[in-house]
Order: structure tokens, then sequence, then C-alpha cells
């Protein structure tokens, strides 16, 4: 039996160690939180309480004769995590929303990064599009997660990390616009759009970065590119009006004596008053133009159920299809070097990927 490490065993890794147990892996979960070792255990799942970002972590997972380890700790400490385990020769796939830390030099072993939905699922679809067409491709990736109800302020967006929620808005976007690579803040009404969701009805999108790695690897096979996070409507101003209190601001502020950065306390009193969890909705569709005409190339919706959020099956599911495509069809034994999501396509796995997705929790419509 092929056995993998999970390090970090939050909403993502817990749902992504639970489908790789379930897919027939010995999963081995690590992490920090007594509590989140216990949720693991309590699913049937060997966890171990463990400094997950520890110089020792490479070594530890040699002894316990792991293939390969998925790495789904928060962008914060995930490159340094990484980096351990990589230049103690453990194969590693990486769950980050952001383009890694990484030194090419010291890793000294394969790893496949950036996975999940947006980047991740998005950079295959758009990268055989974008091959297929011959360049100069047209292309837009909505993805998001929002809560079940509406009638609470802020459940038009749905977040287990509100501090990761709220640095989209002050981070810039990256897009390909007429051919050329342009920056965009996200809370420039300008850029601001009305998507139709064929379940969800009107939603409202900003420019994010997700595509940021991916538009500096391959955007020059696009004419126009653009990934937009997906909010119910109203989201949008009520975060414009927070900036312009200048709540989202970096720059510290002595209060009572104390010096504090006007962003942490945003994240808190956000935290404080963020509505219970109520269960969820993520989406996820990528469309290309074709002859004139906005047509949708995959799409995937999903709502909370059985325990779990929608935006940890649907990020968790990708994650563990990744690692197990990974682990199963020997990418763990390729020479030391990093691995992106579009390399799929160049190595003839995007087929056996999207036919491994509604194994781990996802249902994706292909057109």
């Amino acid at each position: 039996m092929v056995r993998i490490a999970v390090l970090g065993l939050g909403r993502v890794g817990l749902r992504a160690a639970y489908n790789l147990a379930s897919r027939g892996f010995d999963v081995l979960g690590l992490d920090a939180s007594n509590d989140a070792v216990s949720k693991a255990r309590s699913l049937g799942l060997d966890a171990r309480l463990y400094d997950v970002e520890g110089r020792k972590a490479g070594e530890y997972l040699r002894g316990e004769r792991v293939v390969a380890a998925l790495v789904t700790l928060p962008y914060s400490v995930a490159s340094r995590t990484v980096a351990h385990l990589s230049s103690a020769g453990i194969p590693v796939v990486a769950a980050s929303i952001k383009p890694l830390s990484l030194e090419t030099g010291l890793v000294r072993a394969p790893v496949l990064t950036e996975v999940g939905v947006s980047p991740g699922l998005s950079n295959v679809i758009l990268y055989r599009e974008a091959a297929g067409s011959g360049g100069g491709a047209y292309a837009r990736v909505y993805v998001g997660s929002f809560g079940a109800r509406e009638d609470e302020l802020l459940s038009h967006a749905s977040t287990w990390r509100v501090e990761e929620m709220l640095e989209q808005y002050v981070t810039p976007a990256k897009l390909i616009q007429d051919g050329l690579e342009k920056e965009a803040d996200p809370l420039d009404p300008s850029y601001w759009m009305e998507y139709r969701d064929p379940e969800h009805g009107p939603l409202e999108c900003f420019p994010s970065q997700g595509l940021a790695g991916f538009i500096q690897r391959r955007g020059s096979l696009f004419r126009d590119l653009m990934e937009c996070s997906l909010r119910r409507r109203g989201h949008l101003r009520v975060v414009l009006t927070m900036r312009g209190l200048g709540l989202l601001d970096s720059t510290p502020l002595k209060v009572s004596g104390c010096i504090v950065r006007p962003f942490d306390m945003a994240v808190k009193l956000v935290e404080l008053r963020y509505p219970p969890d109520a269960g969820d909705t993520a989406v996820f569709t990528v469309e290309a133009l074709r002859g004139g005409v906005w047509r949708t190339l995959a799409r995937a919706s999903l709502t909370h159920g059985g325990g779990w959020s929608a935006s940890s099956k649907m990020v968790g599911g990708a994650a563990s299809a990744f690692t197990e495509v990974f682990a199963a069809e020997g990418l763990w034994e390729e020479e030391p070097g990093i691995i992106y999501p579009e390399d799929l396509y160049e190595l003839g796995l995007v087929d056996r990927l999207l036919s491994l997705l509604p194994s781990h929790g996802i249902s994706l419509e292909v057109g």
C-alpha cells in the first residue's frame, strides 16, 4: 500500500487526507494542533501531533517510508515547510494559492506545486485550450465560495481564514489584456463584473491573483486572461467602504499607547462578527471565447453537506486528485525539480487527472 503524508489537517488537508484514505492509500496525517489531530482520528485516520514546520520533518517522514507528502499549510509557512521536505529528498505536492518561494538549487526531490482549484485545475484546462488553439486565446476563470444564506451582511463571501480573504482585496491582481500583462486593483469598480451563474443566479466578481504564476509562465499563449473571484451581490461595496475608512491600511498607528495595523484590527473585527458556519456554496467555471461566443470549458458547483464545507470539498478534492496522480503515475520518481499543474498536459496526464475527480468528490462538467 502506498504511504502518503498529509501535513496540515485544517479543512483542506483533512478533506484531502480523507479522500486519499478512501482511495486506498495509507495516509499519515500530521498537525501541530490537538483539535485537528483529534478530528482526523474521529474519521478513522492515522493522525499524529507533530511540528509540521520544523526542520526535522523530512527526516521523520523518511523514517515513515512515505512516497510523498501533501502540504496544505497556510501560505505564510508553506514555502518553508516544502523547502525543508524537498531538501531532505521527500517528494512533495503543495496546495498553495500563490507561487511558493523555493530556491531551485535546494530542491532535491520532485515538487508538484500550486495544486488546487485555481491555481490548479484552472491551469490544466487553460493550458489545454491555449495549446489546442495555437495561442492567442481569450479565457476567464470564475471561482469562489459564498454563504448558503443571503440574509447576513458577511455571508455573501465564505472563508475559513479571514486574513486570506481580506488580503485578496489589497493584493494586485495579475491579468492579460490585449496581449499585455497587467496588474489591477481588485477594488477598482471599473474591473467589477456581474456573472450569471446557471444555478445561483447573478453574482459579482472582481479580478484576483490566483493565476499569477500561470500568467508568468504561460501568459504568452493568451490574448486575454483573467481570474475573477465570485461573491454574492453587495459584498464588494462593503469591502470598498472598509478601505475608504482606512481599515485595510497596513501603516501602523498608535492607539492608546499601542502600535497597531488597521488591517490587523479589521481581520479581528471581521472574525468576531463573521456569521456562524451556516453552510456554503463553491463554484468553479472556466470559459473561453470561440467563434465570438463565450463557451464553458469546465464547470463544478458544490454545496456543503455530510459535515464538510463546499469549499473544503472543492479545494481538498482537487488537491487529493493531483496527489493521486503524483503518486500513482510515478511523478514522485522523477528527477528533482518543480512541476506545475499545466505540465501534466505535456506529460499526457490531463485525462487521467480529470477522470479521477469524481472519486475525489468533484463532479466537473467538461465541455
